[in-house]
């Protein structure tokens, strides 16, 4: 298997391997590499490491050499000159009235090329506005018209959550998201509800979307009043290393005595008799139910 570095060239960017040569890379390294038409200064987020060669979608290239501090000097300039890219390209725009939001402008690492991506309800013409920018900037100038989830991962804000944006912060590849996953969910189909700042459905509707097609965890009016039952509970609506835990004494019980989930699966016979005897105490407690009405 060949061994690789991952890096990203943004902080929310997708995840290139390249091969580490002989060089010795750690985490938060800074590598130039050759993307194709020029190169780039991207920063080392997974350490040498083995990886299938199926993984590998594209040819694996090799790093040219290690980022120095004055490649990382050189980067903050281009950044801080983008900056002031991007306020020309608004002034552009303002002027000439055009119906378009810039967003991003981004350098190269060698200074060659400066990107413009920019966000418009309509399909721009924008030609003969390259053609201006790069006679004012005196550089090769490309400009990309992105979609509603892209301008909310670059403008950046503020989720229902109160968090900030998962696409702005962490999340790569946001996944196919419908309606039906906000159904399952048993949300209400109100677009103001369950779209985000983007306008399009929330990212996080399939988050645990998998976890309500496997049934409701309770129902109206049940009670948990056995550590199995509890236990049963932890097992539905674990996700990941994400547990959720109830506000009750029994919860609080279970969980000073540990987590079963956490110990070796039991035997399938265990597994018979534990099933038994979780539906004997779900019977019992029906029946008080019954009698408390």
């Amino acid at each position: 298997m060949p061994t690789v570095i991952g890096v990203r060239f943004r902080r929310t960017g997708k995840l290139y391997y390249f091969a580490p040569d002989t060089h010795d890379f750690q985490v938060d390294d800074y590598v130039v590499v050759n993307s194709g038409s020029h190169p780039q200064l991207g920063r080392v987020v997974l350490a040498p490491t083995e990886l299938a060669a199926e993984e590998l979608k594209d040819a694996l290239k090799e790093v040219e050499r290690k980022g120095t501090s004055e490649d990382v000097a050189k980067m903050k300039h281009f950044q801080e000159q983008a900056e002031e890219a991007l306020e020309t390209f608004r002034e552009l725009a303002r002027d000439r009235d055009l119906p378009i939001t810039p967003l991003q402008a981004e350098y190269s690492f060698d200074g060659a090329n400066v990107t413009f991506q920019f966000s418009a309800e309509e399909r721009v013409d924008f030609q003969s506005l390259a053609r201006e920018l790069a006679e004012i900037l005196e550089t090769r100038v490309e400009l990309r018209q992105v979609g509603a989830r892209d301008r909310a991962r670059l403008a950046d804000g503020m989720g229902r959550c109160g968090l900030s944006l998962c696409c702005s912060t962490w999340l790569i590849e946001p996944g196919n998201v419908t309606v039906r996953m906000a159904k399952d969910q048993n949300l209400p189909l109100n677009p103001s509800k369950i779209s985000g700042v983007c306008g399009r459905l929330l990212c996080c509707l399939r988050y645990e979307h998998q976890m309500y097609l496997e049934g409701p965890l309770t129902t109206d009016g049940d009670f948990v009043e056995s550590k199995d039952e509890v236990q049963d509970l932890f097992d539905r609506a674990t996700s990941g290393r994400n547990r959720y835990v109830p506000d009750d004494k029994g919860a609080s019980e279970f969980l000073a005595t540990g987590l079963e989930s956490d110990k070796p699966a039991s035997e399938p016979a265990d597994d018979k008799e534990t099933q038994s005897g979780r539906s004997k105490r779900r019977g019992r407690s029906r029946r008080r139910r019954r009698r408390r009405r």
